[in-house]
């Protein structure tokens, strides 16, 4: 039995939404994420949920699931739903301000670090996490 009860799917949209109004202005929402439960053949897209079982974070292609994600915790869905926001937007901002005087993800991933920080120190803490695991695996 769980010590807290989790926030309902309506809930959990407000509070990642709330999070991510902080960076709106400069950032948009990708249109591919659903807060509604995946169902086989599903559109393409993120969906984020919660039920008995926590909150839930898949990725479907082509009708096909390729990740399925599962915690308890409002923070580590609410950073793995506006990581693939920041990720997507640094990208496509690096693509557009490509300048060739530094290596391309290096430019997208101080982007990244920069609008994570917008939405607060623990999401830039996070991402900073995650992009020196990339790193690591994939060097500069």
């Amino acid at each position: 039995m769980r010590l807290m009860e989790l926030l309902t799917t309506e809930e959990l949209r407000d509070h990642i939404l709330g999070d991510y109004s902080k960076i709106e202005d400069v950032v948009a929402i990708k249109e591919s994420i659903n807060f509604k439960k995946n169902i086989p053949n599903a559109d393409d897209g993120s969906y984020i949920y919660a039920d008995e079982m926590g909150y839930h974070y898949a990725y479907c292609e082509r009708g096909n699931e390729f990740t399925h994600k599962l915690t308890d915790d409002v923070f580590e869905i609410s950073f793995w739903v506006l990581d693939d926001i920041t990720t997507t937007a640094a990208f496509d901002y690096e693509l557009h301000h490509r300048d060739g005087s530094k290596n391309y993800r290096e430019v997208a991933f101080e982007k990244q670090l920069e609008y994570l920080d917008m939405m607060g120190e623990n999401y830039r803490k996070r991402g900073e996490i995650e992009i020196d695991e990339i790193l690591k695996a994939y060097p500069l």
